[in-house]
């Protein structure tokens, strides 16, 4: 991640869609990957779009994902909006937003149980105490 991007650039999947959304997505490709396939890299940052997608019955499952990457399947087309823009009064997923969110979840399978604690990017910038 270069810390020299704005705190809006350094949550990645925010910046990727705000680019998708202003017709851009390319500009979030690597300057350092020199010559490139254009539809390569369309493809897979529009894949990783999807694959982020905030409602996991909206993302591909691996399969498709492979089937996409190797030209068997056309990847659908991805809504310039991000996925978050139309329920934005439940949750909001912008940089900003986050400055304050805090969040635990606990999962348990079988005789294992995981906790995770979540943390704001904001966390990342500064560091934690």
């Amino acid at each position: 991640v270069d810390t020299k991007r704005s705190p809006e650039e350094l949550v990645l999947v925010d910046w990727v869609w705000e680019l998708h959304s202003n017709g851009k997505l390319l500009q979030a490709a690597d300057p350092r990957l020199n010559e490139y396939p254009v539809e390569e890299v369309g493809l897979v940052l529009e894949l990783g779009l999807l694959c982020s997608h905030r409602h996991p019955e909206a993302r591909p499952n691996m399969r498709q994902v492979v089937q996409m990457l190797a030209g068997d399947k056309p990847p659908p087309v991805v809504n310039s909006d991000p996925p978050w823009a139309a329920d934005t009064p439940l949750m909001s997923k912008r940089f900003d937003d986050f400055n304050t969110t805090s969040h635990a979840t606990t999962s348990s399978y079988g005789k294992r149980t995981i906790t995770s604690d979540g943390t704001s990017p904001v966390a990342l910038l500064v560091g934690r105490d």
